[in-house]
């Protein structure tokens, strides 16, 4: 249909005597050109920011590892050290997150095109990312300050529509700034992929738990590194589900949620890799009570998303 549309409007435009007939053709010509150009772009949901990692370029990096560089895989356990996360008798989700983390990079050592890199273990931050903290608290802050200023700026002008899908916690100021800053850590050091690892909380009717299932949520559409990760989260969720359901908390329920507010996947357009933030099961779900039975759903889940990154990359 477009393209009858080109031709008559072209044969209008060098057959008709009449002058203005024939610009307005090729107006309509132009504003057919530019919307097909819009239509066919893998990654305009970021319309108003800049460009963040596309998949082609991750994937490009991945085929050429490891006789080039390595595709930077930066896995971080939720919250700090000694500090957040839910409980639940006598499970503490800051320790099962660093648990599932070091099962993740397990299954993945023998592959040679990633570096993998763990942003903390059970009692410290990653030695570098602690010095960056260190040397640049104040930094961070002024940085995302600047980006909350041009997100506002955004907003005002009618260029960027704030959206709220599923309502957060507030974090901390310190915890938030590190957060922050392991966003801009990350896309200074040429991060590809970033998965947050957690656990959901828990929430209770009548004082008994209620809801169950896996999550994964992602930069919302309008964010620079959407699309990508988006995408990245469909291969996350295709896996996963076939270990365990989708959140049944009503606003979880499509498996992948947009979302503009989480620090963690780059609140404000703060992160540039792809991003994902992986909720496994809520933390008082019958599979996660003992011992035996939390370490076999956890094996299930690190393979799960070692199989999701490798097809990922490898089938295309």
């Amino acid at each position: 249909m477009k393209g009858q549309s080109l031709y008559i409007c072209y044969n209008t435009f060098v057959k008709n005597k009449q002058y203005i007939v024939g610009v307005l053709c090729l107006i309509t010509m132009f504003i057919i050109l530019i919307n097909m150009a819009i239509v066919a772009s893998p990654q305009y949901a970021a319309t108003f920011f800049a460009q963040g990692k596309t998949v082609e370029q991750v994937v490009t990096k991945y085929n050429n590892a490891p006789k080039q560089a390595k595709v930077k895989l930066l896995l971080v356990p939720g919250h700090e050290p000694d500090f957040g996360g839910t409980e639940y008798k006598g499970i503490i989700e800051r320790d099962l997150n660093v648990a599932l983390v070091n099962k993740i990079a397990e299954d993945l050592k023998n592959n040679s095109k990633f570096e993998i890199i763990i942003a903390r273990d059970f009692d410290n931050w990653n030695s570098d990312l602690k010095k960056y903290f260190d040397a640049n608290m104040s930094g961070i802050e002024k940085w995302r300050n600047d980006q909350e200023k041009e997100m506002e700026a955004l907003v005002k002008d009618g260029k960027i529509e704030l959206v709220t899908n599923v309502e957060h916690n507030t974090v901390p100021k310190g915890p938030a700034l590190r957060l922050y800053g392991i966003n801009k850590w990350a896309d200074e050091n040429a991060v590809d992929v970033t998965l947050h690892i957690h656990f959901n909380d828990n929430p209770k009717i009548n004082g008994k738990p209620k809801y169950s299932g896996f999550s994964i949520y992602v930069p919302e559409r309008q964010y620079s590194n959407s699309t990508s990760s988006i995408e990245l989260a469909n291969g996350l969720m295709k896996e996963l589900g076939n270990i365990s359901g989708v959140s049944t908390l009503e606003q979880e329920s499509t498996g992948v949620i947009q979302d503009q507010d989480l620090i963690a996947i780059g609140r404000y357009n703060t992160a540039d890799s792809l991003v994902a933030l992986i909720e496994y099961a809520y933390i008082y779900e019958p599979k996660l009570k003992t011992k035996t039975l939390r370490a076999d759903f956890m094996d299930k889940m690190a393979s799960s998303t070692v199989t999701a990154l490798t097809r990922f990359f490898e089938n295309r």
